[in-house]
């Protein structure tokens, strides 16, 4: 079953969650804001959402978080080889694909979706792109070494 998660940065500045920082959840747009929203007990929330099913009159509380809409990424399904970390749009990644003659060669690019697949975009030149899953099966030290959304100094 294909797994439908999102990432995004905290806007709102609380006790133990701080403006700017990434969170993991499910998307729910409320008709105040646009929040994330999961059961993590680790993680203290902003608020919280109850759901009501007319069908069998169960309710659910759900917890969230506000986010900054600007930076929501939804992922990928797919992860770094070696150590697991998911893979969401916006994320940018180092690694190194076969040039014409058979050498490595090095790039930096970052996530998007379009066309109905991941691509990886170079950040130096947008006419070089790559199917997501292609680099991950071709290169398995490519790692995810930030996102689009994250200023110089994060």
């Amino acid at each position: 079953m294909r797994e439908i998660l999102f990432k995004a940065k905290v806007k709102w500045n609380g006790n133990h969650l701080f403006a700017g920082d990434w969170i993991e959840g499910f998307f729910v747009k409320s008709p105040h804001d646009i929040i994330l929203s999961n059961n993590f007990p680790s993680v203290e929330w902003v608020d919280s959402i109850q759901y009501y099913d007319k069908n069998n009159g169960t309710k659910w509380l759900y917890q969230t978080t506000q986010i900054d809409p600007e930076t929501l990424c939804q992922y990928t399904e797919v992860d770094q080889n070696y150590d697991g970390i998911k893979i969401f749009d916006g994320d940018k990644l180092d690694f190194c694909v076969f040039d014409c003659n058979g050498n490595d060669k090095a790039y930096i690019g970052y996530v998007v979706y379009t066309y109905g697949t991941y691509l990886v975009i170079d950040i130096n030149d947008e006419e070089n792109l790559w199917e997501l899953g292609w680099i991950m099966a071709q290169d398995d030290e490519a790692k995810v070494i930030g996102n689009i959304h994250d200023k110089e100094s994060d």
